[in-house]
């Protein structure tokens, strides 16, 4: 019976994330959206029951949308920080680096600037500007760390 109950509520639960597989996350609540509209100041998102909420920016952390996961990051420019903040694209995650895009109208070329941001651990360890795929990946790849299998090297005590 225990059992059944549990199948009963991981379809349940798959089911509802198949339809809410958009959210807003602020610093004190999260939200599930269907429907999920970002505007220049406030995200509106439409609830299970059909319902519309809208959330100011501002206040907000992180967000999917449509596949696409976005996190508030400081903004750099000349490898220092500018003080601003910005909804950045989580791009790839790999060999502990996580690899933000933040994008950028230049008025000078009259074109998109991307700034790609390389964190580990929280820090930001490089920053390039419009850089090709194949340099993102080198990047990537040369700054790997071993893989390592925990449970593999791990001794248990026989009692």
């Amino acid at each position: 019976m225990l059992s059944l109950a549990a199948m009963l509520l991981g379809v349940m639960i798959s089911n509802a994330q198949d339809k809410m597989h958009n959210h807003v996350v602020t610093k004190t609540d999260t939200i599930f959206c269907g429907k999920m509209t970002v505007g220049n100041f406030k995200t509106k998102c439409t609830l299970i029951d059909g319902s519309q909420l809208k959330v100011k920016n501002s206040e907000i952390v992180r967000y999917s949308n449509n596949g696409q996961l976005f996190e508030k990051m400081p903004v750099y420019r000349n490898n220092e920080k500018t003080g601003r903040t910005s909804m950045m694209e989580v791009v790839k995650c790999k060999n502990g680096l996580t690899v933000y895009k933040d994008e950028h109208y230049n008025g000078a070329r009259e074109c998109l600037d991307a700034y790609f941001y390389f964190y580990e651990d929280g820090k930001c360890i490089n920053i390039q500007r419009n850089p090709d795929v194949d340099h993102i990946m080198a990047f990537i790849d040369s700054f790997g760390k071993p893989e390592t299998d925990p449970l593999k090297d791990r001794k248990y005590a026989r009692e």
